[in-house]
């Protein structure tokens, strides 16, 4: 199969599936329970019929996943009842229990489960419970043009910007094809030298501009459009947050065409 020979750990819910990873060689795998999700996974109140299968191949574990963990209202609480529930229908405890996300390791003064699955906090977006992660992701561009725009002078599709008196504008080589969204246009905003300065115009699919009047700017010069540059920090849910967007979709929306630098520490 092809989640054997990848090294994967599969999960899984369905009867005939459970007996056909036991049919095929076995191994671990994990037992899926929606508790309200409604995405993948036995659903709590339906474990019954699954107890047969899972006596026949044992999982290694079981796990659900909080739909609105950052909220302070009553829905994990519900959600960690139904899994209760489910867990106690099976005819033991896998040793492996696990359900708490980032959001929900935030604000968690202990943990009754064996593990964890922090995501998104682990590339430093944070979700307004007190613990503010460091940044982990950069994007960063060089300029490669600097021009003039005179007052009244408008800048890129759709004359969306408009110039006020006389303007300097940088182009950067980052768009929309690379995962800056449009929808940053206009209010996004980049760090040229430490120094905030604001997206001109619409983003467009190669290229972003920039209102570069008050910084000192040149061809060459980098960007950067999300992360830190020196003590200045453009924190990925600051942005997400400026574009309507979600962490989530900011992060996975850029694109493989951006050259991914990895670094063990930080330079």
């Amino acid at each position: 199969m092809t989640a054997r020979a990848a090294g994967l750990t599969p999960s899984l819910h369905r009867p005939a599936d459970i007996v056909g990873w036991r049919d095929a060689g076995g191994g671990p795998w994990h037992l899926a329970i929606d508790t309200g999700m409604s995405r993948a996974g036995v659903r709590w109140d339906e474990v019954a019929p699954l107890v047969d299968a899972v006596r026949r191949c044992e999982p290694e574990g079981a796990y659900t996943h909080f739909h609105s963990a950052e909220r302070n209202d009553a829905s994990r609480q519900t959600q960690e009842t139904r899994f209760r529930e489910a867990l106690a229908l099976l005819p033991e405890t896998p040793p492996v229990v696990h359900a708490e996300n980032s959001p929900a390791i935030e604000r968690s003064a202990g943990s009754p489960w064996t593990v964890a699955r922090p995501g998104v906090f682990l590339y430093g977006v944070g979700s307004d419970a007190g613990i503010e992660p460091e940044p982990v992701a950069h994007l960063r561009a060089r300029i490669v043009d600097v021009r003039d725009v005179r007052d009244g002078e408008t800048v890129s599709y759709g004359a969306g910007y408009r110039a006020v008196g006389d303007r300097r504008v940088a182009t950067a080589a980052l768009g929309y094809a690379d995962g800056y969204r449009r929808s940053l246009s206009n209010v996004g905003s980049a760090l040229i030298g430490g120094r905030r300065v604001p997206v001109a115009g619409a983003v467009t699919m190669d290229m972003t501009m920039l209102d570069v009047t008050d910084v000192d700017c040149e061809v060459g010069d980098v960007a950067t459009f999300l992360g830190c540059d020196g003590d200045a920090q453009l924190a990925l849910r600051d942005v997400a947050r400026t574009g309507d967007l979600s962490p989530y979709e900011l992060l996975a929306g850029l694109r493989l065409r951006v050259p991914h630098l990895y670094r063990d520490e930080a330079p």
